[in-house]
């Protein structure tokens, strides 16, 4: 048998200057929400990095051409188990808050690496620097 899994979009919107898209799911236990946000630049040729988004982690880069949308995203689900035990972290409104604070950090990113990444092309950033 096989599995049955369907995505949906919800949601699109702008937020800090970023296009922002929200993913319904019905996937194993139920219903729970995806969040992405467009990267552009230099950020695509970032897989995933530590983010402050608070009870996820980011999963996803790609695109969602399927859904529509144009561009690469960076994103994250909440169908994991942590999620599940916690089911205010797989609501609309939870995610909704976490695309936006994902958007401003990865604005927050980008700033940190028009700065740095010239410097660590000449080799003058010391290792330590990066981080």
């Amino acid at each position: 048998m096989g599995m049955n899994v369907n995505f949906k979009l919800v949601e699109t919107f702008e937020h800090v200057g970023r296009k922002c898209a929200i993913v319904e799911s019905n996937i194993f236990n139920g219903t729970s929400y995806n969040g992405y946000v467009q990267i552009v630049g230099r950020l695509i040729e970032i897989m995933y990095f530590d983010s402050n988004v608070t009870e996820a982690e980011l999963t996803f880069q790609g695109n969602l051409s399927m859904f529509g949308l144009e561009g690469v995203y960076v994103g994250f689900d909440t169908c994991h188990s942590y999620n599940l035990e916690h089911p205010h972290t797989r609501t609309l409104a939870f995610v909704r808050e976490q695309v936006k604070k994902l958007a401003e950090e990865l604005n927050l990113l980008d700033v940190r690496m028009e700065i740095i990444e010239p410097k660590l092309l000449e080799g003058v950033v010391e290792e330590d620097a990066r981080t």
